[in-house]
């Protein structure tokens, strides 16, 4: 008999199970949890990242040298390419091999698992100051990301209230705090489901969770400079994130843009400015933000993607 806490009991033949204290013996045998290459082959991303907050390898190889990420790389589907992100993001080496000398590439390739392929492909060609920011993002949950996006608020609003004045601030300030709290109902509203795939500026406002503060007279979302902000789903170079959540905005140049993209970029994974994309330490660098705010006249269009973790 499977008892709903995961064990076989295994009672004698000729008595049916009774509950304990029945008087009968009975050997119980407790099925061991998943393997992570278990949890990898079957699509298991979210279990994955339990196992890796709980402290469990989920890198390791097994007896014959195969990774979970080995396992992840065979079935082409959803669900399996984002448990190669998953992996990947937490230290998974793309080039290890088995005792036959194959990389989860190879195993991917053998089994027509192009998306796996491709995933793996742009992950290696992305540069090591990108990589080691998302390993370093990795063990975020949502609660500590909406957490970080206040308290960057609260200290941001001292640091401006200490070198800025006048309008020039309140309005940094209130862009900045929108911009938090959009991304803490954004994330909200997208918690329990598997991608951002289907987010539009029309969904979120038929949906209900675009802050009342954020809509002008005709209920769409702009933000403290009136200018609209576009929300959208986006594919993403990472391995495993088939869709990013894309925030976009327009942001007056150059010096609002340099002040604000500074303020807000660790929040968030990607940022770019005027069609250019900007490393983590660009993104809150002031000297290189000022090339991309002040290239394209008064207003800069800032496009800012959160990544599921």
């Amino acid at each position: 008999m499977i008892t709903n806490d995961n064990r076989i009991e295994i009672c004698m033949a000729q008595d049916p199970c009774k509950p304990e204290g029945a008087g009968y013996w009975r050997k119980i045998w407790r099925m061991p949890p998943p393997t992570p290459h278990e949890l990898a082959a079957g699509g298991k991303a979210e279990r994955l990242r339990q196992a890796h907050r709980r402290g469990i390898s989920i890198t390791a190889p097994d007896w014959a040298g195969r990774t979970p990420l080995h396992f992840a790389s065979v079935v082409d589907h959803p669900s399996t390419q984002e448990c190669i992100g998953v992996l990947l993001n937490r230290g998974a080496d793309p080039s290890a091999r088995d005792h036959r000398g194959r990389i989860p590439e190879d195993w991917a390739r053998e089994n027509g698992n192009h998306g796996a392929v491709r995933l793996l492909h742009r992950w290696r060609a992305m540069s090591h100051e990108r990589r080691a920011h998302y390993r370093a993002q990795a063990g975020f949950t949502l609660i500590e990301f909406l957490i970080s996006l206040a308290c960057f608020a609260v200290v941001s609003f001292g640091i401006y209230a200490l070198f800025f004045s006048g309008s020039d601030s309140a309005e940094l300030v209130r862009a900045q705090a929108e911009t938090a709290s959009l991304g803490s109902v954004l994330m909200s509203a997208y918690v329990s489901r598997a991608s951002f795939a289907g987010l539009t500026t029309q969904s979120a406002i038929a949906e209900g969770w675009v802050p009342d503060e954020l809509k002008d007279a005709s209920g769409l979302p702009v933000n403290t400079w009136a200018q609209p902000i576009t929300l959208s789903a986006v594919d993403l170079d990472v391995a495993g994130d088939a869709k990013g959540a894309r925030i976009e905005q327009g942001v007056p140049a150059p010096a609002a843009c340099i002040r604000f993209v500074a303020s807000v970029a660790s929040g968030f994974d990607m940022v770019s400015v005027n069609d250019q994309e900007l490393t983590p330490a660009e993104s809150q660098d002031p000297s290189a933000l000022a090339g991309p705010c002040g290239n394209a006249g008064d207003v800069a269009r800032v496009v800012l993607v959160r990544r599921r973790m």
